[in-house]
């Protein structure tokens, strides 16, 4: 590469009952040596950064970033406690949970992430299929799942997909499962997350 590819990464905080959110971890984790470095080398210029788990602030938080750092790639992470593969998401809803409240203490006071906006938003990396096919072929355990639930995850993927499209940048959101039962279900020899990233950017670019 002749420049640097400019990406943002973002994880959410601990929220709920989990004791610690493994999107965190990463973030932290890529922020950290070897891997910032590891990441230099290979042509990436990687910003990671931890949002709010809040309808109010989180992709308020992105836009910011977005705004700050101009990225040619965005990825956000988030953790889906009950899924046993990492899940690269195809589709946004508009819709949220009523019923379920964010780290403020608040539940939204409407149903529609955006009023009047479309019924779904779709990823705007189109071939989700052959790159959840590659990262399998080089032994991560992957799926493409179709939405990204009625919690602030959605939501945020949900904007931040309408902003990609206007703004131009490639994005996605990707669910990752608890550390432990990912752990316990990989079939090759055991790497830590930031390197699935490693893997997935080079796919990418």
């Amino acid at each position: 590469m002749d420049s640097a590819t400019k990406i943002l990464i973002t994880g959410f905080e601990r929220f709920g009952e989990f004791e610690s959110n493994p999107s965190q971890t990463l973030v932290e984790a890529l922020n950290k040596e070897p891997f910032k470095i590891q990441l230099k080398e290979a042509g990436f210029d990687v910003h990671a950064h931890v949002l709010p788990v809040e309808y109010n602030k989180a992709f308020e938080s992105l836009k910011v970033l977005i705004e700050k750092q101009n990225p040619q790639i965005v990825l956000s992470f988030g953790v889906a406690q009950n899924r046993e593969k990492i899940c690269l998401e195809r589709i946004a809803v508009n819709h949220r949970s009523i019923l379920t409240k964010d780290n403020s203490g608040l539940a939204p006071d409407t149903q529609s992430v955006l009023e009047g906006g479309p019924d779904g938003v779709f990823s705007n990396i189109t071939d989700l299929d052959e790159l959840s096919m590659s990262l399998n072929e080089k032994g991560w355990r992957v799926r493409v799942s179709l939405t990204a639930g009625d919690y602030v995850c959605n939501a945020l993927m949900y904007e931040a997909c309408l902003l990609a499209k206007e703004k131009g940048f490639a994005y996605d959101f990707i669910h990752i499962p608890k550390e432990e039962l990912y752990r316990a279900l990989n079939m090759k020899k055991i790497k830590s997350l930031p390197y699935f990233v490693m893997d997935l950017l080079e796919l990418l670019t």
